[in-house]
């Protein structure tokens, strides 16, 4: 009986603990990713940003953009939408958890740190692996690297 008992509540845990626990389908595009170079399509122009120390970050249903250099902003969260070929990041949010995350309205210099001249960004994904991530849309391409 207590055998019984044990494996009624074992699996009970087991089906709980599948449906609390999501997975992503995101493949490569999941992790932290540094800004390594910025190209200029218009020109031709590529700049190193190596030491910029701008990541984007991907998990589950969200991106996150942040410049580790200005500690006066901790971040902006993205919706995302990812297919094979493209990346569109929708519907930004400024990460302030103290004061409820704060929906963004227009574009800043903190976002300009990122060449984002638009809220919402549409890009082409050029290269996707597990270590390297290039994407591009109407004005720059970006390069970058698994951290």
């Amino acid at each position: 009986m207590k055998r019984l008992i044990c494996g009624v509540m074992l699996s009970a845990l087991v089906a709980a603990s599948c449906s609390v626990f999501e997975t992503s389908d995101n493949g490569d595009l999941d992790g932290m990713w540094q800004l390594q170079a910025l190209d200029t399509l218009r020109t031709g122009g590529t700049a190193d940003m190596r030491d910029s120390l701008l990541f984007l970050s991907v998990q589950m249903h969200l991106a996150y953009l942040k410049d580790y250099r200005n500690q006066l902003f901790k971040g902006v969260f993205y919706h995302f939408d990812h297919t094979r070929d493209s990346l569109i990041i929708t519907d930004p949010y400024y990460d302030n958890r103290a004061a409820g995350d704060v929906k963004t309205e227009h574009t800043d210099d903190y976002l300009g740190a990122f060449g984002f001249e638009e809220l919402d960004q549409r890009f082409g994904i050029e290269t996707l692996t597990g270590k390297k991530m290039v994407l591009n849309n109407r004005q720059y391409r970006y390069h970058f690297r698994k951290y």
